[in-house]
């Protein structure tokens, strides 16, 4: 289903403040100069005014931002689960100070590259999607049909992909023993059923909800909404609950751009502030013996729950400290283990190599941030030009999409390329590419496909009708 979109978008101020992030380039090469000295302290106080430097830059005037933005996504993300991460480790007795460096100029590279793409462009004043397909012609009855029957065959499939995964694992791995445990056992094996129902079940429901805005199907809305329970019902059941938040999330910041109703940054600041906090209580309930020791304070609790939320600032620190005295860099052969584990039966991603490596407590996987991931593979240099390359890539798609016609599956698209660069926050790239990115570009494409081929029919049958090869009711 396409809504083109001619109307004029309404114009926003430029998407960060030059001050803020010249103030943290100065605190970067305070932090810098006073590790060259040893100076702990001092240091960690540079990181924190650099931070904050960078946090109000980039939520300067932040009723203009656009979430969708990828650049604006990663920013978020970043500064809600990683920038805290050195902070956190330094109170624990752990002060690093390659750590702090590491992700302050991580994300100043970042914001370098995302406004250097901007000025390129020779887009000066920014412009985002709010109300976006507003006051633009209807897709034609027969367009909206095929694309709400092809969301509805997609939903179908994931359910079917769902159960599937369901009677393999033996039920829900939340219902009794240790959940983490049997999480991970349901999974082993199940990744192409779980991925296929993570994928397909948002995708169809956002679609369909979507599309029903558009058109003012009030069927179509409801349809959506039962499907939306369903799906975090399922989604839950699974064990995973960031799949659920992250479509709540979905939902929050793709309803301005098809809506008239404005959507304060103020509220959806506090919904994604309370997903937040339900995430945390949930890893730390999935990972720790539930329900938990008697006696336990609320201390030991919201110790517990920080200490997992930003694992991988501990990670992290692992890894500067492995790399290169004691594993050598990989030059990019991390990425390569990702993309094999797109082959059915791969599964040792590179993630899981690096916590064998790095003698994890739990030899899973590492939680590995994107900063992790850039500098096993390419040190120092490599994390500054991978983190510029990034935000400028993040920015230019941006502005690639405003450019452009606007339509309901290329809406879908920039969500789910926001939502990959967001997550490679705190996953990296070659884990969110592999199993984020490509799985839910493939629900995209089928929804899309199977939209044209049943609207293609649609278009052919009265053809057929007429020319007395097909008879009324048959």
């Amino acid at each position: 289903m396409t809504r083109d979109s001619s109307a004029t978008i309404p114009a926003s101020s430029p998407a960060g403040h030059p001050a803020g992030l010249a103030a943290a380039v100065l605190a970067g090469i305070g932090l810098l100069a006073c590790g060259a000295v040893g100076a702990t302290a001092p240091a960690l106080a540079c990181y924190a005014i650099g931070i904050i430097a960078l946090a109000l830059a980039t939520a300067w005037r932040a009723n203009e931002q656009d979430l969708l933005d990828p650049a604006v996504a990663f920013c978020a993300i970043f500064l809600l689960l990683n920038a805290p991460g050195p902070i956190i480790h330094a109170a624990r007795g752990h002060r690093q100070i390659a750590l702090a460096a590491i992700t302050l100029w991580s994300l100043i590279s970042f914001v370098v590259g995302a406004e250097a793409a901007r000025v390129i462009a020779g887009h000066t004043r920014f412009a985002h999607l709010r109300s976006a397909f507003q006051g633009t012609p209807a897709a034609p009855q027969r367009e909206s049909r095929a694309w709400f029957t092809a969301a509805a065959l997609a939903a179908a499939a994931g359910v079917m992909l769902g159960a599937a995964f369901f009677i393999r694992a033996g039920g829900s791995p939340v219902l009794g023993g240790d959940v983490e445990t049997r999480r991970l056992a349901a999974a082993a094996g199940s990744g192409y059923l779980r991925q296929g129902m993570l994928a397909l079940l948002p995708t169809a429901a956002l679609a369909l909800g979507l599309a029903g805005m558009l058109t003012r199907s009030r069927r179509a809305i409801l349809s959506a909404a039962a499907l939306s329970v369903t799906a975090v019902a399922l989604i839950v059941a699974t064990g995973y609950l960031h799949p659920a938040v992250q479509f709540a999330v979905a939902w929050i910041v793709l309803a301005p751009a098809v809506t008239t109703r404005a959507i304060g940054m103020k509220r959806v600041a506090a919904a994604l502030l309370i997903l937040f906090v339900i995430g945390c209580a949930w890893t730390w309930a999935r990972q720790a013996t539930w329900p938990p020791r008697v006696g336990a304070s609320l201390t030991s609790v919201a110790t517990s729950v920080v200490t997992q939320t930003y694992v991988s600032t501990d990670h992290l620190a692992r890894i500067v400290a492995a790399f290169p005295q004691r594993i050598g860099f990989l030059w990019g052969r991390g990425y390569l283990m990702d993309l094999a584990t797109l082959r059915p039966g791969a599964d040792v991603s590179f993630s899981h190599w690096l916590a064998a490596r790095l003698h994890l407590a739990r030899p899973e996987w590492a939680d590995m941030s994107i900063m992790g991931e850039f500098y096993a593979n390419f040190g120092w240099g490599g994390t500054a030009a991978g983190m510029l390359a990034l935000g400028a890539a993040a920015r230019a798609i941006y502005i690639m999409f405003l450019r452009r016609r606007k339509t309901l599956p290329r809406l879908l698209l920039l969500l789910i390329v926001s939502f990959t660069i967001g997550r490679a926050s705190r996953g990296g790239i070659g884990a969110n590419v592999v199993g984020y990115f490509v799985p839910n570009v493939i629900a995209l494409a089928l929804i899309v496909g199977l939209a044209a081929v049943i609207s293609r029919a649609a278009r052919e049958r009265p053809s057929l009708r007429a020319s007395g090869r097909v008879t009324p009711g048959r």
